[in-house]
C-alpha cells in the first residue's frame, strides 16, 4: 500500500460550527416518545439463550453492540430505531453481520396478531411470530444481508411490532396485559476489514470508534514529546475538545502522555513531515492491525496548529483522500457566536429544522437546551411555536400542549383555522428561567373519529413543528450563575465563548495530569 499525498487548501463552510456557540446549546437533544404509554415491568426476565460465537476471520475486526436493553412495547403498534455510522473507509466483510434479539412476550398476545419485523435501512429483513401458541421467550437470530448496509453513512435498524390480546378495534388501548419486552442480551454483530492503516478521510476513525462499547469509543493513546512546549500540549488539548463534541453527554476517556508511543493505536503530536509546507498529517502503519499512527506535525508551531484545525473541519477531512497530507495555510478562523447574547433563536439554529409528531392519540417530542450563563434574563422571555397539522383531526379533542421542565405553559386547539399554518406564543415561567437546563416538551393529542388502534395512522394524523419556531430571550433581573453543571459553557466577561481556555499544569506534568486535562 503506497501512501498518496494531498495538499489541502481550506475553505470555510457556512454551516460549520453552527451549534458550538449559540446559547451554549450544543447540548440540545431530540427524543420521540413511543406511540402510547409505558409497559409494565415483567416479574421475571428470562435467562439469555447462549449461542455459539462465530469466529472472526483473519484480518477482520468484530463488534458486539448492545441494543434494545429493557425496551418495552405496550401498544397495538410500536416501533424502535437504532442508528449507527459506518465511517468512510470502513468495509463490512463476510456473512457475519447479524442481530440477536432477547425477548419476553405476554402470554395473552394472540398468536395470529403478535409479530415483530426487523428492518435494515427501510428494507424488511425478517419477521417473527410471538404470543400464545408461539414462543414467549428466547433469543431470535437475524442475519443481515451485506448489500443492505450503507457504507460511509448512517444506517438504521428498526424494530416494529404488531401485538393484540383481543379482537375488535381499540380493545388493547392502555391494556396492562399487552406487552413485549427486550431484557438485556440483545446485540448487533458487525465484522469489518482491519487493514494496517486507514486513509485520512476516515478520521476520527479508527482512533475514535463509535461502534466500540467496551471499554469505550476511544481506541488510541495520545503522545507528546518529553518536554513538549506548552503550545504543543495546547494543540493536544484542543483536539480533545474537538472530540468532546462527538459525545457531550458521557464524555470521552482520553489518555494523553509524554515520551514515546504506547501499545496499540497512537496519535502523535509534533515532528516535521511537511516537506516544506506549513503543517502535515500522516496515517502510517505501526506493524499490524490496531497499531496505526496518526502524526499531527508541522515545520512551526503555526504548522501544527493548522494541521490540527484541519482535522476539526469535517468538510476538509473529506478532502484527505490518501494517507498523507500537507496543509499549506491555516484554516480561516471562524467567528464564534456569543453564547450569552440575547434575542431570538430559531429551532433550526439549535439543530431542529423540523419536528414531526405522527400517529393517532398521544405523540410527544422533547428538546433539552442549556441555559446561557452569566446572562440576566427578563420575565418577558417567550417560546414561539409555528406549526401545521393534518386536516383530518377531530378539532374538538385534538390539541398541542407545550411544557418547560414539566410545567405546562400553554396549548392550542388543532382545528381548521391552523391546519395549514398556526402560531402560538407563551411566556417562559420565571421559576424555570433561572434553571441551567430547559426541557421543552411538545405534546400533541391527535383524535380521529373512528380508528383501529392496531394501525399507526401516520399519514392522516400528524403535526409538524416548523424550524422557524423560536426562543425569544430578553434582558432582566433573573441571573444565570456559572455553576459547574453548566461546564463547559462557561464564558468570559466579554460574553463570548473563548477560542482557547488556559489550563495550568506543573512544569513536570505527569501522564495522569495530561489525561485529566484532555478529559
Amino acid at each position: 500500500m503506497t501512501p498518496s499525498d494531498n495538499t489541502v487548501r481550506p475553505s470555510k463552510s457556512p454551516k460549520s460550527g453552527l451549534l458550538k456557540g449559540v446559547l451554549g446549546l450544543a447540548l440540545a437533544t431530540l427524543a420521540i416518545a413511543p406511540t402510547f404509554g409505558q409497559a409494565p415491568t415483567p416479574a421475571k426476565n428470562p435467562k439469555p439463550v447462549k449461542v455459539a460465537k462465530p469466529t472472526t476471520p483473519a484480518g477482520a475486526h468484530a463488534y458486539d453492540i448492545p441494543i434494545l436493553s429493557d425496551v418495552a412495547f405496550s401498544q397495538p403498534s410500536n416501533q424502535w430505531s437504532y442508528f449507527f455510522e459506518l465511517r468512510p473507509g470502513v468495509k463490512l466483510v463476510g456473512a457475519n453481520q447479524y442481530i440477536d434479539i432477547n425477548y419476553l412476550a405476554s402470554a395473552l398476545l394472540k398468536s395470529t396478531e403478535g409479530s415483530v419485523t426487523i428492518y435494515l435501512n427501510g428494507i424488511p429483513v425478517e419477521s417473527h411470530r410471538m404470543g400464545a401458541g408461539a414462543s414467549l421467550r428466547g433469543l431470535w437470530h437475524i442475519p443481515l444481508p451485506l448489500r443492505l448496509f450503507k457504507p460511509g453513512a448512517f444506517n438504521e435498524i428498526r424494530v416494529i411490532s404488531r401485538q393484540r390480546t383481543t379482537d375488535g378495534p381499540c380493545k388493547d388501548f392502555d391494556n396492562a396485559g399487552n406487552w413485549l419486552t427486550f431484557p438485556p442480551g440483545s446485540r448487533l454483530h458487525l465484522v469489518r476489514l482491519d487493514p494496517p492503516v486507514f486513509p485520512l478521510y476516515s478520521y476520527p476513525f479508527p482512533y475514535l470508534d463509535s461502534l466500540e462499547t467496551n471499554p469505550g469509543p476511544v481506541r488510541s493513546s495520545w503522545v507528546v514529546p518529553t518536554g513538549a512546549k506548552p503550545s504543543l500540549v495546547g494543540e493536544a488539548l484542543s483536539l480533545a475538545s474537538d472530540w468532546g463534541l462527538h459525545d457531550i453527554v458521557h464524555g470521552l476517556d482520553i489518555k494523553l502522555g509524554a515520551g514515546s508511543d504506547r501499545p496499540g493505536q497512537n496519535i502523535m503530536f509534533g515532528g516535521d513531515a511537511s516537506g516544506g509546507s506549513l503543517g502535515s498529517l500522516a496515517n502510517t502503519s505501526g506493524g499490524g492491525p490496531d497499531r496505526s499512527r496518526l502524526t499531527i506535525g508541522g515545520s512551526t508551531d503555526q504548522g501544527v496548529h493548522a494541521a490540527r484545525r484541519t482535522l476539526a473541519d469535517p468538510l476538509m477531512v473529506d478532502q484527505l483522500r490518501g494517507f498523507r497530507a500537507s496543509v499549506d495555510n491555516d484554516p480561516a478562523q471562524e467567528a464564534r457566536t456569543a453564547t450569552t447574547r440575547l434575542g431570538s433563536f430559531s429551532f433550526t439554529e439549535l439543530g431542529f429544522p423540523v419536528i414531526q409528531l405522527r400517529g393517532a392519540y398521544h405523540q410527544q417530542a422533547s428538546l433539552s437546551i442549556q441555559r446561557p450563563v452569566r446572562v440576566d434574563l427578563g420575565r418577558e422571555s417567550y417560546i414561539t411555536i409555528h406549526f401545521r397539522h393534518s386536516a383530518t383531526l377531530n378539532s374538538l379533542r385534538s390539541i398541542l400542549t407545550i411544557a418547560v421542565n414539566g410545567v405546562n405553559i400553554g396549548s392550542a386547539r388543532l382545528d381548521d383555522s391552523n391546519a395549514n399554518g398556526g402560531s402560538i406564543k407563551f411566556r417562559i415561567p420565571v421559576t424555570e428561567l433561572a434553571k441551567n437546563i430547559w426541557h421543552i416538551d411538545l405534546m400533541a393529542y391527535h383524535d380521529l373519529a373512528s380508528v383501529d388502534c392496531s394501525r399507526t395512522y401516520d399519514e392522516v394524523a400528524w403535526t409538524v413543528v416548523e424550524g422557524d419556531s423560536s426562543l425569544e430571550l430578553n434582558t432582566g433581573a433573573i441571573s444565570g450563575r456559572p455553576y459547574l453543571d453548566a461546564f463547559p459553557y462557561l464564558v468570559g466577561k466579554d460574553g463570548m465563548s473563548p477560542d482557547r481556555v488556559p489550563i495550568a499544569l506543573s512544569s513536570s506534568q505527569s501522564d495522569a495530569q495530561l489525561s485529566a486535562a484532555a478529559g
